[in-house]
């Protein structure tokens, strides 16, 4: 598996994560394997995976606070 060099948390020291608050995720696949979907035209066009992790993804404040 290939690893990724160490690079300098982008996080800010002061501040709490567990409030409410909008994050910014990136999923990386192994191979950089277009898993969810390509990019055409600087837009995302999701694919079959891509659009159940986006429903996934959507509907976790059903289930979570």
């Amino acid at each position: 598996m290939k690893e990724f060099p160490k690079r300098k948390s982008l996080r800010y020291e002061d501040y709490d994560y567990t409030q409410p608050g909008g994050y910014f995720i990136t999923i990386y696949t192994q191979n950089w394997l277009k898993l969810f979907g390509r990019v055409i035209n600087e837009e995302m066009i999701l694919n079959k995976n891509g659009k159940i992790l986006d429903e996934t993804w959507k509907g976790l404040t059903q289930h979570y606070t």
